[in-house]
Parts: C-alpha cells; structure tokens; sequence
C-alpha cells in the first residue's frame, strides 16, 4: 500500500466514526419523537413506577433505565431504547393501563425488554444501525455521487456492491434470528420466575402471556 494513501484512508475513517457516534447519540431522540414519548414523571404513576424499579432488580440491572411514555398511543407497546450509557424503557397508553388490569403480562412483557438491556442488544442495535447510515453518508453517497458526475460507468460495481450489501444483511439478521432461538427456551423459564417473583405467585398469568 501506497503511504500517500494513508492519511486519506485515516481521515475516512475518523469521519466515519464522527458520523456514527454523532448518529448513535441522535437516533434515540428521533425514535422518541417518532413514537411520541415523553419523560414519566414518577409523581404521574407511583405504583407503575415502584413496580418497575422491583423488575429493574429482579432483571439485574446494573441502574434504572428511564420511563417514558406516550398516553395517547392505543397499541400495545413496551420497548427498549437509548444508549449504553442512557437506556430507556418506552411505553404505550395501553400497557399502562395493563399493569393495572393483568400485572402478570405487565411484568412479563418489561422483563423481556429489561433483559435486552441486561444483554447489550439495544447498545448493540443503535451501534450497528448507526455505523450503516454513517457509511451511506460518508462513503457509499459520495463515491456514487463522484462517480457520476465524473462519467465513470459503475453499474456493474454497484451491482456487485448491491449483492454484498444484501448478503451482509442477511448474515448479520439471521446471526440475531439464531442467537435470540437459542437463547429463548432459557429467556422465558428465567422471566417467568423472576415475574412470579415481584408478582407474589401469579405464574399462570405470566406464562400465558407468551403463548
């Protein structure tokens, strides 16, 4: 390798990592403006949040991701976001009004999204999601874009680099398929116990939710 080529490669790479750190800082912003989240103030709901700091125990979590929550949103919805450093926990209007009517499947469906956080999968989702539209910004639109405008003909490349893409994808999505198989027999006999645990025995409930 050329050294003249060095400093070029270097400076690629440092702003390939500017982007994604800049991205993985943003991505959980937009994720909660998208859905409509805002912080829950543990005056608003002090039983929901007693409860939810027993299951952050129960789950094993090293702190206490942040509650937040959109009141107005109908679905069934839990889930786990944020960073590494500040994991959060989102939910519906409709899972509020769960932990009220069915506390089993309340409980089972937080552990659930406390263990992604006990695993590292949300920090590791952000991650990977965010160096992929790092390298779309800076590298893969600027080389097509110079390309074109230099008149190269590159469709041939870019169908090769198309095919490689897809095959990555692939890889790294059924690599997770596998993963969360092999973990879930395991996930769902440690769930429901530590469930029945907070929840004073009420294992049929619990279990039921995962049917």
């Amino acid at each position: 390798m050329q050294t003249s080529v060095i400093p070029g490669i270097l400076a690629g790479l440092s702003l390939l990592l500017l982007f994604t750190a800049i991205i993985y800082r943003l991505y959980p912003r937009w994720q909660a403006r998208q859905l409509g989240l805002e912080r829950l103030d543990a005056t608003q709901l002090p039983d929901l949040v007693h409860d939810f700091h027993k299951l952050c125990m129960a789950a094993q979590l090293r702190g206490r991701p942040e509650l937040w929550w959109n009141p107005l949103d109908g679905r069934m919805l839990a889930l786990a976001f944020g960073t590494g450093s500040r994991p959060r926990i989102g939910l519906s209007g409709a899972m509020v009004l769960q932990h009220q009517t069915s506390p089993g499947a309340f409980a089972a469906i937080m552990l659930h999204e406390l263990a992604h956080l006990r695993n590292g999968d949300v920090a590791l989702t952000y991650l990977s999601m965010s160096v992929w539209w790092a390298y779309l910004i800076t590298a893969l639109l600027p080389s097509v874009l110079t390309l074109g405008a230099l008149g190269i003909d590159w469709s041939g490349q870019f169908e090769l680099f198309g095919i490689l893409v897809f095959a990555t994808d692939v890889g790294l999505m059924t690599a997770c398929v596998l993963f969360d198989a092999k973990r879930s027999t395991a996930g769902k006999r440690t769930v429901c116990r530590r469930a029945q645990q907070c929840l004073g025995g009420k294992r049929r409930g619990i279990e039921d939710s995962f049917a």
